[in-house]
């Protein structure tokens, strides 16, 4: 069975216009995670930057490849790999889910705020 372009384009836009819709309250939740986390678990300034911008970077993935812009949409991703990649290198010397809780929020806050500011930017009058 094969999908025609226009069908997978459609079905792309309607998940991201959820993600969008979701966005307010996921950044909430994540916020609130982020500031546990970093109370709780005191991260390397590194691993937050590095695992902030690694989310940004696939938002910008994303949002290329939405656009069918795919060679912009891998370097995005690579960038955002390494870049979340690097909550691992600088966590130190901890715990897997301790690694994963540290550098977890600020990933999703690297990815869902862009969404967010981009759905406030789309409604603004």
């Amino acid at each position: 069975m094969e999908h025609q372009p226009s069908e997978i384009a459609r079905v792309r836009n309607e998940r991201y216009a959820q993600w969008q819709k979701s966005a307010p309250i996921t950044c909430a939740a994540l916020a609130i995670a982020a500031l546990v986390s970093a109370y709780t678990f005191r991260p390397n300034p590194l691993v937050i930057g590095g695992t902030f911008f690694g989310g940004l970077a696939v938002f910008l993935s994303w949002r290329s490849a939405l656009l069918e812009r795919h060679n912009v949409a891998v370097a995005h991703m690579l960038a955002g790999i390494i870049l979340a990649l690097s909550g691992a290198v600088f966590a130190g010397n901890v715990g897997r889910w301790v690694m994963f809780s540290q550098s977890f929020p600020w990933f999703g806050l690297g990815l869902f705020l862009p969404i967010w500011f981009t759905r406030r930017r789309n409604r603004a009058p």
